[in-house]
């Protein structure tokens, strides 16, 4: 199903679960409708790093988030982990703080050819 059978509407929201252990819940806002569809998805703006997955929902997250600030002090690791475990266990270079628009558009661009 696509999103315009859904919600097509300026105003209009979509309400979904994603990961139902973790909680994750997300809503997608209709900010306009075009008359003609861009060739390809483009990400305009962003915050903040997308969570890994399994982290252990929204506190998980920010039990990491402050782990990764406060410069990955071992004697605090959050999740039960060891300091090594949890590093090799991230993404590479993520911090919580971090996004790229441009890197966001590179990886839509990616999945846009297949």
């Amino acid at each position: 199903m696509r999103l315009d059978q859904v919600v097509s509407d300026k105003g209009e929201r979509l309400f979904y679960d994603y990961d139902f252990g973790d909680g994750w819940e997300h809503v997608l806002v209709v900010e306009d409708v075009l008359d003609d569809p861009p060739s390809a998805p483009v990400c305009l703006t962003g915050r903040m790093a997308c969570p890994p997955e399994d982290c252990g929902g929204l506190g998980g997250y920010e039990e990491l988030a402050a782990w990764v600030r406060g410069g990955y002090d071992p004697r605090a690791t959050p999740m039960g982990l060891g300091a090594q475990e949890m590093r090799d266990w991230l993404p590479r270079d993520w911090h919580p703080d971090r996004f790229s628009v441009a890197e966001t558009n590179d990886a839509l661009a990616v999945l846009n050819t297949r």
